[in-house]
C-alpha cells in the first residue's frame, strides 16, 4: 500500500494520461497523491491527476479548474503541496474569487466565495487557509470567511491525520518567518488566546524558507537555502515549543531552491526534490535519506496524503 514509507517505491507517481478515468465517472475513496505535470509552464492548462489506491490514475474532470495568477497576471500551476487533505478525501483549489473543493469520494464539488486574487490553499483540520499577495484567510467548511493574522505561506500546515477530523476552528498556529537578512522567528497562537514569538536559535540570518513548512507534534520540518559558501537546500527541523532548530543531517545536499516538504509519514519526513522530478524520505531516528519514488516527464507539483487509511 502506500501507507508505509517502506511501500512507496511501489507507486506510480508518473502520470499516464491515456490510461486516467474521468473522476467523475469513477470516483475514489481517498487519493495517495496529486500530481499535475508542467510545473515550468505556467502558461499551459494541464490537468490535475489522482492517484487511487489500485495505483490507477483520475483525472479531476470537475469544478472547472483554471490556471491561478497573482493581481500582475503571474500565472502558476493550480495543484498546491498543500492542495491533498491529509486524510487524501478532499482537493482544494485557488481560483480567482473563489477556492473550489472537491469530495475525491463523490466528485461533488464545493465553491466558497473569497473575493480577490487567490494563490494558495493549505489544509488547517478540516478548514483551509487561503493566501493572497497581501492577505490570508480562513475558510470554514460552512462558508465563513476570516481575515487572519498570520501569513499563509509561512504557516506551519498539521501533517497529523487526526486534525483533519476536527471541525473546530484551529486555535493552536505556528508559523515560521524571517531569514533573507531578518532573524528568523516562530510565530504561534495558542488555545487560550496568546500569541508568542521565538527567535529560531541554530538557523543563520541569510537563510531563505523554501515552500511549506508542516507540523508532526511538535516539530516543524521545513526546507531552506543556506547561501553561504556554494548555495544549497537543507532540512531544517523547528521545535514549536522553544524555537530551537537543527539542521538535518540528511547525507546528501538537497537540490537548490527546488527542495521542498511535502509532509510527514510514518514519522518521517517526505520531501520533494529536483523541482518535482523525485521523491525522498528522510528518518529522523536514523538520519537516513532514501528515495521513495521518480517522477518521470516534465517537472510536475506533488500532492501528497499525509495520514488515513
Amino acid at each position: 500500500t502506500f501507507d508505509g514509507v517502506a511501500d512507496f517505491d511501489r507507486a506510480q507517481l508518473s502520470v499516464r494520461p491515456e490510461t486516467a478515468v474521468p473522476l467523475s465517472a469513477a470516483p475514489v475513496p481517498r487519493a495517495r497523491a496529486l500530481v499535475q505535470s508542467g510545473a515550468d509552464d505556467p502558461h499551459g492548462d494541464h490537468p490535475v491527476f489522482a492517484l487511487a489506491g489500485d495505483n490507477t490514475w483520475r483525472r479531476i474532470d470537475v469544478g472547472g479548474l483554471t490556471p491561478v495568477s497573482d493581481a500582475q497576471g503571474n500565472r502558476q500551476a493550480v495543484l498546491d503541496p498543500t492542495s491533498l487533505s491529509p486524510d487524501g478525501r478532499y482537493a482544494a483549489f485557488a481560483q480567482r474569487d473563489d477556492v473550489v473543493v472537491v469530495d475525491l469520494a463523490s466528485a461533488d464539488v464545493r465553491r466558497f466565495a473569497v473575493v480577490g486574487f487567490n494563490e494558495s490553499v493549505a489544509w488547517l483540520g478540516r478548514h483551509l487557509l487561503v493566501s493572497q499577495q497581501e492577505t490570508t484567510f480562513l475558510v470554514t467548511m460552512d462558508g465563513a470567511v476570516t481575515r487572519v493574522p498570520y501569513t499563509g505561506t509561512d504557516v506551519a500546515v498539521p501533517a497529523d491525520p487526526g486534525d483533519a477530523h476536527q471541525d473546530a476552528a484551529p486555535t493552536d498556529v505556528a508559523e515560521l518567518r524571517g531569514g533573507a537578512g531578518q532573524p528568523p522567528v516562530l510565530r504561534r497562537w495558542h488555545p487560550d488566546g496568546r500569541r508568542t514569538e521565538l527567535p529560531v536559535a541554530g538557523v543563520d540570518h541569510e537563510v531563505r524558507w523554501s515552500g511549506t513548512g508542516w507540523r508532526h507534534g511538535t516539530v516543524i520540518a521545513r526546507a531552506v537555502t543556506v547561501p553561504q559558501g556554494p548555495p544549497a537546500g537543507r532540512l531544517v527541523l523547528v521545535d514549536v515549543d522553544t524555537g530551537a532548530a537543527r539542521f538535518a543531517a540528511t547525507g546528501q545536499v538537497l537540490s537548490l531552491t527546488t527542495s521542498r516538504v511535502l509532509g510527514w509519514r510514518d514519522a518521517t519526513v517526505l520531501l520533494d526534490n529536483d523541482g518535482g522530478r523525485e521523491i525522498l524520505a528522510w528518518n529522523p531516528a536514523t538520519a537516513a535519506l532514501t528515495r521513495v519514488t521518480v517522477v518521470t516527464g516534465d517537472p510536475a507539483v506533488v500532492a501528497l496524503a499525509n495520514g488515513g487509511h
